[in-house]
């Protein structure tokens, strides 16, 4: 739990792409072991391995990307990022699977239904969140964030509201709240960007608080 909140709060403050995904990928297998260790035996058992998988391939994504950012600019530094390169298109696939995105959400389920209730509060709070906080860094305004977010943002509610397990449907409802933070990072405007990052923030400690209950 420590290094998860540890390698989440070093991803933030680091300044550029190599040192972020590096926090990111020590991130993820911290959150990874949470899941590890939770509740129902051999389902928590793949649903930390199904994370795991998910993350590796976040993080081969992200590295790829950071590493043609560098041979197109030769710098890392944190900066607005155009997805319509190569570089900036694996980098952006890569915050997405983080970001629990449409096929990339199972992660964010499994994890989240099956960790214990302190685990699953650390997972609803940090990693998400992380990859948010990139995407308003390096890709604010970009149009096809809008169309995921809204996909994000809706059709988790049919799979909420039918759901017979509540951890199951507060999971849902994670990746709904996480779509509406990448429609208003999509719109880009001052208030928007603003919404989204205090959006994240709020519901991030409502998740976590939901978990824990």
């Amino acid at each position: 739990l420590m290094t998860l909140a540890g390698a989440a709060a070093t991803g933030v403050f680091v300044g550029d792409f190599l040192g972020f995904v590096a926090a990111t990928m020590l991130a993820g297998l911290a959150g990874a072991g949470l899941a590890m260790s939770a509740r129902g035996g051999a389902g928590g058992l793949g649903a930390g391995v199904r994370m795991l998988i998910w993350q590796g391939a976040a993080g081969l994504l992200m590295t790829a990307g950071v590493g043609l950012i560098w041979a197109h600019s030769r710098s890392v530094d944190f900066d607005i990022v155009d997805a319509a390169t190569p570089g900036g298109a694996l980098l952006f696939a890569g915050l997405l699977i983080q970001a629990g995105a449409p096929g990339a959400h199972v992660w964010v389920k499994d994890a989240l239904a099956r960790a214990t209730p302190v685990g699953a509060a650390a997972l609803a709070a940090f990693p998400r969140t992380l990859a948010i906080y990139a995407l308003v860094r390096a890709f604010p305004g970009e149009p096809a964030l809008i169309p995921i977010g809204a996909v994000m943002a809706l059709w988790p509610l049919a799979f909420a509201a039918g759901a017979r397990d509540l951890r199951v449907a507060m999971a849902y409802g994670a990746v709904s709240q996480a779509g509406a933070s990448l429609i208003a990072i999509g719109a880009a405007t001052p208030l928007a960007v603003g919404g989204a990052a205090a959006y994240a923030f709020a519901c991030a400690l409502h998740s976590a608080l939901g978990f824990m209950t």
